[in-house]
Parts: structure tokens; C-alpha cells; sequence
């Protein structure tokens, strides 16, 4: 289903089971206080008209513009009754429309059809997070997770908050009666990406061998998909990072994803899998890690074309895709990460002549891992087993 107004498009997907994902993008032109207010009155209004709960949010606009957006959610969110279990996630994604709001991604879920009614995750009484359950799974969202620590003395390099980000979410996780070993997916938003990312993978990689679940010969894959971009935070971090959770409970499984059209991301240091899937009987969601134009020996593709470089985005995306029965019109949310502002045209352009002209994903301007990609597009999809 998908709305529009001068404000905003809204596009809204509902799984087989209790899964609604909402992909709100604002249009050139969409100013202030109102356009954000209608944005939220729009998402308001859909969660209270499908009995839903807001599990997962990410907000991607003007870092400056972030208190005046957060006060405008909280007003619209009280006033249609509604709460949130778990803080949402604001990144500066800084839209190509020059405004403030860029767009915002959520997952919910139709709360009579879940085996249990969300909780909140409390850390020292503040929300950081939800679980909820359904027939075939526990399910777990840590939200808007970072490693800063505000004291003096306090070595805050990035690569010690990547340590520290990870250790407190693995807490976490084993204070529920969880681990790593369920993670099934990660976004990591990265302050100067380009600066520090090789200092970022040799962290993650380190607690990652700590928690058992980097690649050994003959074992199964159990990395996370993951999404790893620039972005700033509110907190300053130098990063932060959103960590979902799929326990399989009876008949379904959740299974990590390699690409035949790229080389295995670990493979050259960058620990995750190329996606991931939750399975219940004959239905799955695909959760697509960050994919950019990097063929199937590490390679970065079309370097400075960005044009080539999105299509080659797609192509690769297809080809994940396709080996789960499933194609570009299966995707319900997505984010697409472009370099310069410039791009959004391109982008358009080359979506439509791909068939998927209303593609539900927001569109945003930020740094890619290496200097040479101007793209990068992440995603979720649905489809039939």
C-alpha cells in the first residue's frame, strides 16, 4: 500500500505473519516543523489503524534539526495515544532535497498476532531496546547502541567504543538468556567512516572471534548481515549500532546468506554475511546487508561512476535475491546510501528503468566504506519458502 501528500510518500508492506514495515521518504520541498509533523501523523495513524506496535525506527535527517524533530514525534506519538518500546535511532542521513528530514524506516508488528506482547529492554531505567515473540521465534532489538563513555580520563578512541559497543550489547543479550550466536542482523552508523573503518573491522573482528562466531572451515556461517556507513549520531559517538535477534523456537530457522556474484565479505576483513534469512514454514524475510558495485574477488567496481555503480548495486542485490525466490519487487524497506546529492536523479532514473519506480526506500547522502564507492543499498525483503 503506499500514500503520498506534498510532505511525504508512505509505503506500507505487510508480512504473512505479524511483521508491518513502513518506509516513510520525503519529497523536495517537504520544510520544517510541518512536513515532520505530517510524517509522523501519517505513521501514527497507520500503526493505530493496523493494531500496531513500533518495534524498530530509524530516523535519517539534518543531525542539527534532531532535537526540533524528536520533540515534534514525541507530540504527534502522545496525542494518538501511542508509545514506543525502544528509542529510536537517529542518524544524519542528510537528504538530497536539501531539507531536513530525509525519511524514516520502521518495522512494527500487529500486536494480536504476536505469541506475547513486546517488553521493553531496561538498562540502569532507561529503554534501550524490545524483545517480542511470535509462534516460531524470540525476537530481540538493541537499539541505538554506542561505546561512549563521558568521564575523564577516558580513552574514547573509536576502535576502543567499537570494543566497548559490542561488549554491552552481548551483556545484554546474556542477561535475557541470549548471545551473539542469535544475532541475525546489524546496522553500524559510522562517524568518519572513511577514517577509521579498517580499525572498525579489526575490532569487530576481535569480539566476534570472542563470541565464537567468526567463520572456521567446515562450520556453518553465523555472522550477521550487517550494514556498515557513515553517519554522526546524537551522542557524538564515534559510531552506533542497531542489533536484531531471531531465536528460532519450532519449525524455523534463520540462515546467513553468501552472494555468487561477490566475494564473502569476511574474506577480506569486513565481518558479516552478505544477508540473512528468517524462515517459518513457507514464508521468510531476507534481511540484505549493506551491498555496494564489489565483484567476486573484493574488487570495487566502476570507480567515480555512479550511474554504473547503481546498477551494478542492483545487479548484485538481484542476484542474492534470487537465490531465495525472490526479486526486487519482494523488497518492503531499504535504505539507499549515495555519496553526493548530485546522484538522486540518477538514482530515480535507473530505478524506473528497472521496474521499481516506487522502490520503498529513503534516499540519503553519506560516506560508503571506501573513497572509490559512491553507493550503497541495504534492505529488507519478503518472500514465499
Amino acid at each position: 500500500m503506499q500514500m503520498e501528500n506534498e510532505h511525504f510518500k508512505i509505503h506500507v508492506s505487510k508480512g504473512k505473519g505479524p511483521d508491518l514495515f513502513i518506509v516513510v521518504e520525503t519529497r523536495p520541498g517537504a520544510t520544517g516543523e510541518p512536513a515532520v509533523t505530517a510524517v509522523y501523523e501519517a505513521l501514527a495513524e497507520t500503526l493505530r489503524r493496523e493494531g500496531a506496535t513500533l518495534l524498530h525506527e530509524r530516523i535519517f535527517g539534518q543531525r542539527g534539526a534532531a532535537k526540533a524533530i524528536l520533540r515534534s514525534r514525541a507530540r504527534v506519538l502522545e496525542a494518538f495515544g501511542l508509545d514506543s518500546l525502544s528509542p529510536t535511532t537517529f542518524i544524519e542521513g542528510a537528504p538530497p532535497n536539501g531539507e531536513i528530514l530525509a525519511g524514516v524506516l520502521v518495522q512494527a508488528a500487529r500486536t494480536d498476532d504476536l505469541a506475547a506482547p513486546p517488553r521493553a529492554i531496561m538498562e540502569d531505567d532507561v529503554r534501550v531496546g524490545c524483545t517480542w515473540q511470535t509462534d516460531a521465534f524470540t525476537f530481540a532489538l538493541l537499539q541505538s547502541m554506542a561505546g561512549l563513555v563521558e568521564m575523564p580520563g577516558a580513552d574514547n578512541g573509536p576502535a576502543t567504543q567499537t570494543t566497548r559497543l559490542l561488549t554491552r550489547a552481548d551483556r545484554l543479550l546474556y542477561e535475557r538468556g541470549l548471545s551473539f550466536r542469535d544475532v541475525v542482523r546489524t546496522w553500524f552508523y559510522l562517524d568518519d567512516i572513511l577514517g577509521w573503518y579498517d580499525a572498525f573491522n579489526r575490532a569487530r573482528t576481535a569480539e566476534y572471534t570472542a563470541f565464537g562466531i567468526m567463520p572456521e572451515p567446515g562450520s556453518p556461517l553465523l555472522l550477521p548481515a550487517s550494514t556498515g556507513i557513515g553517519g554522526r549520531n546524537i551522542p557524538g559517538a564515534a559510531g552506533v549500532a542497531d542489533i536484531l535477534v531471531a531465536r528460532p523456537t519450532r519449525g524455523a530457522r534463520v540462515k546467513q546468506l553468501t552472494n555468487p556474484a561477490q566475494k564473502d565479505a569476511f574474506a577480506y576483513g569486513s565481518a558479516f554475511s552478505r544477508g540473512a534469512v528468517i524462515e517459518n514454514g513457507e514464508s521468510a524475510v531476507i534481511h540484505v546487508s549493506g551491498t555496494a558495485a564489489i565483484d567476486e574477488r573484493g574488487k570495487s567496481l566502476f570507480p567515480e561512476d555512479a550511474a554504473s555503480q547503481l546498477a551494478g548495486t542492483f545487479d548484485k542485490l538481484e542476484a542474492l535475491l534470487s537465490g531465495q525466490g525472490a526479486t526486487l519487487r519482494d523488497i518492503v524497506s531499504a535504505n539507499i546510501f549515495i555519496k553526493d546529492a548530485s546522484f538522486a536523479p540518477i538514482y530515480r532514473k535507473i530505478a524506473k528503468e528497472r521496474g521499481i519506480p516506487d522502490f520503498p526506500g529513503v534516499l540519503v547522502v553519506a560516506d560508503v566504506c571506501r573513497a572509490e564507492l559512491l553507493v550503497e543499498i541495504d534492505a529488507v525483503a519478503t518472500g514465499n519458502r
